[in-house]
């Protein structure tokens, strides 16, 4: 008996030590596949973190981009007001061309109006002093005659 109670013994132990042995295994494929699933999480966080970095990256040019938009649409903004002041200073001036050249067509026929005048007058003085020639001269002729008989 007491050789079967050895025995036995023997074979739970035997058992036993398989069944240790057997579980160790199992936890050291279970320890191996959490160390596996541990650098591919700390591996995936990298790769996350990365990402992120990225993220942020694009994010401060997408800030930048927008800063340098809105500098220019200001920057539009400014040449447009520039560009209604100019607009309304030509046609300002345009209304003010316009007049002068009325004004200037009005003095251009004024001043033929004038000449016309002047011309005429000038003709008519012309006329007037040759006539009273003419008529000293027949004086002095009559006078240097009247004398002379």
């Amino acid at each position: 008996m007491e050789e079967r109670f050895f025995n036995l013994l023997e074979k739970m132990y035997i058992e036993f030590s398989e069944f240790r042995q057997e579980t160790n295994t199992r936890f050291d494929n279970l320890e191996s596949r959490f160390d596996n699933l541990e650098s591919r999480f700390d591996n995936l966080e990298s790769r996350f973190d990365n990402l992120e970095n990225r993220f942020d990256n694009l994010e401060s040019r997408f800030d930048n981009l927008e800063s340098r938009f809105d500098n220019l649409e200001n920057r539009f903004d400014n040449l447009e007001n520039r560009f209604d002041n100019l607009e309304g200073k030509v046609n300002k001036n345009t209304l003010l061309l316009e007049r002068m050249d009325n004004k200037l067509k009005l003095l251009a026929e004024i001043q033929q109006n004038h000449f016309e005048i002047n011309e005429r007058q000038h003709e008519e003085m012309n006329k007037a002093h040759k006539e009273q020639i003419e008529l000293l001269k027949s004086a002095l002729k009559h006078v240097i005659h009247t004398h002379n008989v």
